[in-house]
């Protein structure tokens, strides 16, 4: 019937604009229709930027334990992950600005929507004022179906207004969410700025930490080598101060062989004089006897030269006592008498002949004793020689160890000036040692300072996240 009646307008009766009427409700319960479908696509919509959203929280959390896996890394000096994570994270910001750019184009759907049903308001109120002068007939049987499309209309309005609230709000959280996205961008370009310049001073930092690394491995080992040699010239002062022990022990020794060949040699010169004087004694003696021997050399010559006067006179006496036998008697006692005479006179010259033999053999043994004592006084200034060349060789020797003594007192003194030079070269590269270690300290702090930088940019990084999260959850929550 409704088709047939919507086949004839030509004719402006009743019956036609009741047609009207229900041509505009269908068309009024299509378009609530298309209305519904657009509401279930808009919801659609909403349901699938509410799984952007978790999606993005997800990929927050995601971002959020890949920073921490970052800050961990940052500790271990691997800044490639490092980059490679803020990379994903302009990603993200990258994949947050497109779905504020699909939150923008639901709003503007959104916002056509609005003014297509408002435009359907308008027609309908036109058609119902329309129909309501058309056909007063149906306006009692129609006005309750207007009156609840109305109703359905407002309240689909009211939920519009609704709508349209929650997109303004949307929309302001939305260019919240850009200015923070925003500022979070710029903040992430100056934290990745900030990050390249920890990244660059800590390499800088690394590079003066290896060169102060090498410099004091290269100071330990300079100091190890001084330490050698310094225990090298230790060994050789020690080596030279038992060289020059021994040379003094040596010299001690000689000294005190020299002070022996001394007094042994005043004991040969004591042994000397006292020969000498036993030989002057001797020599007296020997003169004595000399004297003693002429002495009775000429008392001899004197008894012989008597003895032969004697012998001449007994022969005178014979030739008388042959001459004369008178005489004999007389001459006989006196003969007797001489006789006696000469027998002493002979027992004199046999004991002076036994007293010389005597005394020649004192003279000769006293000649071999002299003999003797010449070959002693010989061998013994022989030996005193050899001992004065012993003493001289030995004074040269004390001159030499006397001349090396002052040699190893100045190779001493030397070694003992490079020792006191290398250890004030040991106190200096001890000082650049403690220096360094004051540098290195002191690169530790900074490096201290810059994790405590890049903590409290972990920190403002995670309160920003925070942030995207609360109003993440907003977001939620006004949907």
């Amino acid at each position: 019937m409704i088709r047939s009646r919507s086949k004839s307008p030509r004719r402006p009766s009743p019956s036609s604009r009741g047609a009207n009427c229900d041509v505009e409700l269908l068309k009024t319960t299509r378009d609530r229709e298309e209305l519904k479908c657009m509401l279930e696509k808009y919801e659609r919509h909403l349901a699938e930027i509410q799984g952007n959203v978790k999606v993005l929280t997800s990929e927050r959390d995601k971002t959020f334990l890949l920073y921490e896996q970052v800050e961990l890394i940052c500790q271990q000096n691997n800044i490639i992950v490092l980059e490679d994570t803020i990379k994903r994270l302009r990603s993200l910001r990258s994949l947050e600005k497109l779905s504020l750019l699909y939150f923008i184009s639901l709003r503007i759907l959104a916002q056509l929507f609005l003014s297509s049903v408002s435009n359907n308001t308008i027609t309908l109120n036109l058609d119902g004022s329309v129909f309501i002068r058309c056909s007063p007939l149906l306006y009692e049987n129609t006005e309750k179906d207007l009156s609840d499309t109305q109703r359905h209309l407002a309240k689909k309005k009211y939920e519009l207004q609704l709508t349209q609230e929650k997109i303004m709000c949307l929309d302001e959280k939305i260019d919240n969410f850009t200015r923070q996205s925003i500022a979070q961008r710029e903040e992430i370009s100056i934290l990745g700025a900030t990050l390249n310049d920890l990244a660059k001073e800590k390499e800088c930092l690394q590079a003066c930490l290896d060169k102060k690394s090498e410099n004091i491995a290269s100071l330990g080992e300079s100091l190890a080598m001084k330490e050698k040699t310094i225990s090298g010239m230790k060994n050789i002062i020690a080596e030279m101060e038992q060289a020059s022990r021994q040379s003094t022990e040596a010299l001690i020794m000689c000294e005190q062989d020299i002070s022996r060949m001394r007094r042994q040699l005043d004991e040969t010169n004591d042994e000397l004089t006292q020969i000498a004087r036993e030989r002057d004694i001797l020599a007296h003696e020997n003169d004595n006897l000399q004297e003693q021997f002429s002495k009775t050399k000429q008392e001899n010559q004197v008894l012989s030269k008597k003895l032969n006067d004697t012998h001449n006179e007994l022969n005178d006496i014979k030739q008388k006592v042959q001459d004369t036998n008178l005489e004999v008697n007389k001459l006989k006692n006196i003969l007797k008498s001489e006789e006696s005479e000469n027998r002493q006179m002979m027992e004199q010259l046999r004991k002076a002949n036994e007293d010389a033999e005597n005394w020649e053999n004192k003279a000769r043994q006293v000649e071999a004793d002299n003999n003797t004592l010449k070959l002693e006084l010989i061998t013994a200034e022989a030996e005193g020689n050899r001992l004065k060349e012993k003493v001289d060789s030995l004074n040269r020797e004390v001159e030499q160890h006397l001349n090396a003594e002052r040699s190893y007192k100045s190779q001493i003194a030397t070694l003992h000036k490079s020792v006191v030079k290398m250890e004030e070269e040991l106190q200096k590269v001890q000082f650049e040692k403690v220096s360094a270690l004051a540098d290195l300290s002191s690169t530790r702090e900074l490096c201290i300072k810059l994790d405590s930088s890049k903590e409290l940019l972990n920190r403002q990084l995670v309160a920003k996240d925070q942030e995207i999260e609360m109003s993440i959850d907003v977001i939620d929550y006004t949907d």
